[in-house]
């Protein structure tokens, strides 16, 4: 997706986080570009949700739209199913509470 600033255009992933600087108007190939290279893989990858500034719980997007972000807390590839795990509301754009799993120590 790309957001138009002023006089510029701002590349940003479905989640609305940002990436890369601000082009000019006349670059909106490279922002085009820019997203092409985002993708959509991003979506897959789990993610850390800090419910407090001490607890964080492992989650997974399970639906993004301008009105959200909906995560759950991740089933660790239980095939079987069972009880449901809850699931959270967030604000769009991806706010800070919300990270890589990468980006978590511990």
């Amino acid at each position: 997706m790309q957001r138009i600033t002023r006089d510029c255009f701002r590349s940003h992933s479905d989640a609305g986080r940002y990436s890369g600087r601000p082009i000019s108007l006349e670059g909106w190939l490279t922002a085009e570009e820019r997203l092409d290279e985002l993708g959509i893989g991003y979506l897959a990858d789990r993610y850390a949700y800090w419910k407090t500034s001490a607890a964080w719980a492992r989650v997974k997007i399970i639906e993004v739209s301008p009105d959200g972000i909906t995560v759950q807390e991740d089933d660790y590839g239980d095939a079987i199913g069972g009880v449901p795990l809850p699931s959270h509301r967030l604000a769009w754009p991806m706010p800070v509470e919300l990270m890589p799993l990468t980006e978590v120590s511990g």
